[in-house]
Parts: structure tokens; C-alpha cells; sequence
């Protein structure tokens, strides 16, 4: 894994690496970071650390509570961390479906508790942003098991949430910022 300038971010993430390991077993594929901490605007003080676990199988009741558990234990031992920690939870199956269909992702992100969320044409955008710009911390690199997303798949689908969402400067402030990072604009 790429160490990151913060020690007790690189610590976090070994001890989830270990905990998700522990619990998942085989049907852990993969985790990775996303977002402002591969991105370079970090905040240390005010971001989130944004991962996604791909799994072989959707996540079980038994997984979910064990997961939901091991989330508690880590923010009891890192509780600067507390509401600044997003993991989404998608097996293959979902993934390679999302550009077809709504799936069901397992998801604990800042403000709300951990839950099963239906994930549409937002979480292409996500997924976009995690092909362009990574770090793995456990398992193959995102482009060997994500289906490709395109430019102008991920600009379609931030215009399609900029028009329906409530939260427009939010998405139009991600899309600019992804454009801005690739060194064009739209």
C-alpha cells in the first residue's frame, strides 16, 4: 500500500485491511481509497476518507452485523475519525451490472449509520473518480475487475445529478474538480 503523509491515516487503514480480511475472508476482493486523500486536497482536519470493498457476493445479515461491529471498534480506537470515514460495500455482480441496473451497496458515510442503500447513476460517478485516481490497499488494481467508465459516461451522469439532486453544488463542485485534476474543463 502507498503511505500516506499522515501516520495514524496509514495506521487506520492497515487496521481496516485486517479487520475486513478477518471478516470477509474469500469474498473479500479488494480495498481501496478514493477521493480527496488520492486526489492531494486532503484536509486533515475537515475530510472524510472515502473506500470502497469490492466483495465477491453481496454482503450476508451475518456480514452486515459483524461489519457494522468492527466500524464501531474502530472509531472507539480512532475517534478523531469519528463521521469522517465513507465504506461502500459492492460485489462484482453489482459492479459490473451498474450501468444497467440499481444495486444494493452496504454503506456507512458520514451522518448516517450503517445501512443498505440502492446505488444508481451516483455511484458511476464514484466509481469513475476510483478508476481515475486510487490507492489499493489490498487486493488487484481497480482496473483489472471495474468495467470502464467513460469521460463522457461520468460527465452524462454528473449532469443527470446536477438536474436531479438537491445537493447541485456538491456534484457540480466534484465534476469540476475531477476536470480540473485531469487538466481539461467541460
Amino acid at each position: 500500500m502507498t503511505q500516506i503523509k499522515h501516520s495514524d491515516i496509514n495506521s487506520l487503514l492497515e487496521n481496516i485491511s485486517k479487520e475486513l480480511q478477518n471478516c470477509l475472508n474469500d469474498n473479500l476482493v479488494g480495498i481501496y481509497i478514493f477521493g480527496s486523500l488520492t486526489w492531494g486536497d486532503f484536509n486533515y482536519k475537515s475530510s472524510d476518507i472515502d473506500i470502497v470493498v469490492v466483495t465477491n457476493s453481496d454482503i450476508t445479515l451475518q456480514n452486515f452485523v459483524a461489519l457494522d461491529l468492527i466500524h464501531k471498534k474502530l472509531i472507539e480506537k480512532y475517534p478523531y475519525w469519528d463521521d469522517r470515514i465513507e465504506i461502500a460495500y459492492v460485489s462484482l455482480s453489482s459492479l459490473r451490472n451498474l450501468k444497467k441496473s440499481k444495486c444494493a451497496i452496504a454503506l456507512i458515510s458520514p451522518g448516517e449509520p450503517f445501512n443498505i442503500k440502492v446505488a444508481g447513476t451516483d455511484w458511476i460517478i464514484n466509481f469513475y473518480l476510483l478508476q481515475s485516481n486510487n490507492i489499493t490497499v489490498f487486493g488487484p488494481e481497480p482496473k483489472m475487475i471495474l468495467p470502464l467508465i467513460t469521460k463522457d459516461e461520468f460527465i452524462f451522469n454528473v449532469k443527470q445529478q446536477a438536474i436531479e439532486s438537491p445537493l447541485k453544488r456538491h456534484v457540480l463542485y466534484r465534476l469540476s474538480r475531477e476536470e480540473y485534476m485531469q487538466g481539461s474543463s467541460i
